[in-house]
């Protein structure tokens, strides 16, 4: 969270760790020159006020003459277009008033939902831009958990479907609440998200995997991890035995990765069974 003008940092009423409520007082700029700016505003629009009610016994006094044929109706006129300009310029005097009311709203910097302090990241004295991080927060309740996963598998687990996540070497059923519907050009993944059950002993940041088992039929073998070996022009390759007349030799096979597990993977290519 972050002020939304510049100023100086006048008090900050939080520290690390600290749990705070709606619209509790996380911080304050110093606010001295508005407070004197707007007494000064104030001041002027009494005065200018003053000079409503004068210009406006005027122009009724000169339009009753006027209509008694004691003044000119170019009198007239005069007083109660003086009467429009003072009252215009006690309006902007209002709105410059106003103007800094909100300034003086936007020095004081309050908790936008309940949570709790991860990081105070400045201190009293501070100069800060407007925008500029002054605390970071973690919304108390529930959680939720981002996972990206291959296109073919999110079409899979729409939206309400029951998945098993492992979090913290516990395994829970939770489903799916929505799908963000594009392709991370990084990762080549479709994110999907759940709402955690809320519990105190899940951390921010928390590895969360999930569980989904998928049937792929597709020709090719199972082999050891450890039997790849890179190949040419980023292809992997595989030594296979080869017997032939009690003799053993050496070939090397290239390989296409279809799967991929802990400890081995399932390749297709130039190699035979046997």
């Amino acid at each position: 969270l972050g002020f939304e003008r510049a100023g100086l940092v006048a008090k900050v009423y939080v520290d690390d760790g600290d749990r705070v409520r709606r619209g509790q007082l996380v911080a304050e700029l110093e606010r001295s020159e508005l407070l004197a700016a707007r007494r000064r505003l104030q001041a002027s629009l009494r005065e200018s006020d003053a000079a409503v009610g004068l210009a406006s016994l005027t122009a009724d006094r000169l339009e009753r003459l006027a209509e008694d044929k004691f003044t000119s109706k170019q009198s007239s006129d005069e007083a109660s277009f003086a009467l429009q300009g003072a009252e215009a310029r006690s309006e902007g005097l209002r709105a410059a008033i106003s103007e800094i009311d909100v300034d003086l709203r936007k020095s004081r910097l309050t908790a936008p939902f309940d949570g709790q302090v991860a990081a105070r990241l400045v201190d009293e004295g501070t100069v800060v831009a407007s925008g500029v991080p002054v605390v970071r927060f973690l919304e108390s309740g529930g959680m939720e958990a981002v996972l990206g996963v291959p296109a073919v598998v999110a079409r899979e687990l729409p939206s309400g479907h029951e998945s098993t996540l492992s979090v913290q070497d516990q395994e829970i059923s939770v489903p799916v609440s929505r799908q963000i519907r594009d392709i991370d050009m990084g990762t080549r993944t479709v994110s999907l998200i759940y709402d955690l059950p809320t519990t105190d002993e899940l951390n921010d940041g928390e590895v969360v995997t999930l569980i989904h088992r998928r049937e792929a039929k597709s020709g090719g073998f199972w082999i050891p991890a450890t039997a790849l070996t890179q190949g040419l022009r980023g292809l992997w390759s595989v030594y296979a035995v080869q017997s032939e007349n009690d003799v053993a030799t050496l070939r090397r096979e290239e390989v296409h990765v279809v799967h991929t597990e802990t400890d081995r993977v399932y390749v297709r290519g130039t190699l035979e069974a046997g």
